[in-house]
């Protein structure tokens, strides 16, 4: 059955991000006949290096000022490609996507919504509820929190929604090289939704407890500079460093002993997940599917959003006591086997896909 399914995904663009890398690991992944990605933005740095042999990119520009036209150009392009599924993924994908993929009459049309969207207005939300929910057979959420969003606050029908959480790979692990210093690490882009500012005090507090270790925060971003100078004028560059964006995250993983997550807002964060494979405790605050994928005092610590002093104290904690660590680290890649293999994920999703297929056929 599986031979016969020919998938195209959409997506902005390849570049560094959770959303992002997931949609490159599902298309390596997913056992199909064809696989083809669409963006609308090719030339952006990123992980198109990832993407195995097999998968064709399509670059396919788009200007908002001219939608209508895009729309009906992209339901040519998309027949002349011959696939059964397309999938789009974010606001914008779908914005085109969805109506395009209907008007060139594609059998299975599915959406994967990897965020809140809060920034979303009134006519957003009537393109959510009126077009693209009415095209799409099934619209995937990534997290519970963001299912309710899209319920409560955008009209998306509840019988369109379901729940599919991001996954990783399981990857191979050697022998952890020692450090004189505890390695704590966070990654994701350098926005507001992170607040960095509050993991910087964080930093702050343990340096003033004289406690031994290093905050690796990678990724870039619009508040990149804030925090750069915060970490000088707290004088906290023996133990805070910006490696910048990085595509390889495997690197910065294997060096950590502690991840940390300060969000105030997330959906949920591969970034997270692949943490979690690494064997790596983690300290988290208590937002979004954080709580969907961390079990507090079992792979990890969580505490409240935007406070210094519980996310400085679980860090704490964990810096002081190895058993704890090693066991939540252990903890934590179980989960990540059981729960959120990118294996696992792919097989659930193909099964969506032919449900759908099976249906529109018969």
């Amino acid at each position: 059955m599986t031979k016969d399914l020919n998938v195209c995904h959409l997506i902005g663009s390849l570049k560094i991000g959770g959303a992002e890398r997931q949609v490159v690991n599902i298309l390596n992944e997913l056992q199909c006949k064809k696989k083809i990605l669409i963006v609308f933005e090719k030339n952006v740095n990123g992980f198109f290096d990832n993407l195995s042999d097999e998968i064709e990119v399509i670059e396919f520009g788009v200007r908002l000022r001219y939608f209508p036209l895009y729309i009906h150009n992209l339901s040519k392009l998309l027949r002349k490609i011959k696939v059964n599924v397309v999938h789009s993924h974010m606001y914008w994908s779908s914005f085109y996507g969805v109506p395009a993929a209907k008007i060139a009459n594609i059998p299975v049309i599915v959406t994967s919504e990897h965020g809140k969207n809060l920034w979303k207005k009134w006519q957003h939300r009537l393109i959510e509820k009126y077009i693209i929910s009415s095209c799409a057979d099934i619209r995937l959420c990534v997290s519970r929190d963001i299912l309710n969003i899209r319920r409560d606050i955008d009209g998306v029908p509840g019988l369109k929604l379901k729940v599919l959480p991001n996954s990783t790979y399981l990857p191979r692990l050697g022998p952890k090289k020692s450090s004189d210093r505890i390695v704590i690490g966070a990654i994701g882009r350098f926005i507001d939704a992170k607040d960095y500012p509050t993991l910087i005090h964080v930093a702050s507090i343990l340096k003033k407890e004289k406690l031994s270790f290093i905050i690796y925060i990678i990724g870039d971003g619009p508040v990149y500079s804030q925090i750069e100078n915060m970490i000088n004028d707290l004088e906290l560059n023996d133990n805070v460093e910006l490696p910048g964006s990085q595509s390889n995250v495997d690197h910065w993983l294997e060096k950590m002993d502690i991840f940390v997550m300060s969000s105030v807002r997330e959906g949920q964060p591969l970034a997270l997940l692949e943490a979690m494979a690494y064997k790596l405790p983690v300290v988290a605050t208590n937002v979004g599917g954080i709580p969907d994928t961390i079990t507090d005092g079992v792979e990890g610590l969580l505490v409240p959003p935007g406070c210094q002093y519980s996310i400085a104290a679980a860090l704490k904690k964990l810096i002081l006591n190895t058993d704890m660590r090693v066991n939540m680290g252990l903890k934590s890649r179980e989960k990540i086997k059981k729960q959120f293999s990118i294996e696992a994920n792919c097989s659930k999703l193909i099964n969506i896909y032919q449900s759908i297929l099976s249906s529109k056929i018969n």
